[in-house]
C-alpha cells in the first residue's frame, strides 16, 4: 500500500474521486509544502515552492496507483512525456507528519497561484485571495 496526497480533481466530491475506487482515507485534511497554480484547464497543479497546499491522504494498492499514473500522464521517473512527475513528501496530519507520495509539476510555472492552497474552497467559493 502506499500513502497517496490528492490536492484537486482526486479529492472527495471531485470529479475523479471514484478512481480511488475502495482506498482508505487516512488524514483529511492534510499539507504538503509547496504551491497550488490553476492551470486553466480544470484541474491544479502543484509545484515546490513556499506555502502549503491543502488536500487528503490515501492508502491505496498498486492497481489504483496505477489508474492514477494514466490521469496525472505520468509515465516514469524523469520521462520527457510526463505532464506530473510522482515524488515523496512529507505531509503534516492532524496526528503528526507522514511520507506521501504526490503529484507535482513544474509545466504550470506561469499559472497563477491559488493563495489558500486549498483547490476545493478555490473552486466554490472563488477563494482569490486567500484568507
Amino acid at each position: 500500500m502506499h500513502n497517496l496526497f490528492v490536492y484537486g480533481t482526486l479529492r472527495r466530491g471531485e470529479f475523479y474521486h471514484g478512481l480511488l475506487g475502495a482506498s482508505r482515507l487516512v488524514a483529511s485534511p492534510a499539507w504538503v509544502r509547496g504551491v497550488l497554480a490553476d492551470t486553466g484547464r480544470g484541474y491544479p497543479a502543484m509545484r515546490d515552492g513556499e506555502g502549503e497546499v491543502c488536500g487528503e491522504i490515501y492508502a491505496v494498492d498498486d492497481e489504483t496507483l496505477s489508474r492514477i499514473d494514466k490521469l496525472e500522464d505520468y509515465y516514469g521517473p524523469g520521462d520527457p512525456r510526463n505532464l506530473y512527475e510522482r515524488v515523496t513528501r512529507r505531509a503534516r496530519t492532524g496526528r503528526g507528519e507522514t511520507d506521501v507520495l504526490v503529484y507535482v509539476s513544474g509545466r504550470f510555472a506561469d499559472a497563477p497561484v491559488i493563495p489558500s492552497g486549498d483547490w476545493v474552497r478555490y473552486r466554490e467559493t472563488g477563494d482569490r485571495f486567500g484568507q
